[in-house]
């Protein structure tokens, strides 16, 4: 499985693409409460219950989470999940698709005390039903 390379010297070369082994996910978590709270003062142990959730997935390789919180007329929490999904497949089935939107799904279900009330599963692969 291709790995992502973290804290490495850069090198100018031809960059190429092969859209059937290694896809960029986003998965959006919208309105979130973590312990009954949008505000939460240790994002790092939320970070790694998140992250232990995910590495469940196979073929997903986790990078990291950002988050947004907003104070205002109504405060929010939102989470911010980058991945990478590790394909043999060029464009993904119907079902693979929806198998690994179900994965995301258990995976944030698995996170104690974090309620969300949208996730979306955003991604650089192609699914045979759009085309």
């Amino acid at each position: 499985m291709p790995a992502f390379v973290y804290n490495s010297d850069s090198v100018v070369r031809k960059m190429e693409f092969d859209p059937g082994l290694f896809h960029y996910l986003t998965i959006v978590l919208s309105n979130c409460t973590y312990n009954g709270s949008v505000f939460v003062t240790d994002m790092e142990s939320l970070e790694a219950l998140i992250h232990a959730e995910f590495e469940k997935i196979s073929d997903l390789e986790f990078r990291g989470v950002g988050c947004s919180m907003m104070r205002g007329h109504v405060d929010s929490l939102t989470l911010g999940i980058a991945a990478g999904y590790y394909s043999t497949e060029t464009n993904l089935t119907e079902s693979e698709a929806l198998s690994l939107r179900s994965a995301s799904n258990d995976a944030v279900s698995g996170v104690s005390g974090l309620s969300v009330s949208e996730v979306r599963v955003e991604s650089t692969l192609r699914q045979q039903s759009t085309f």
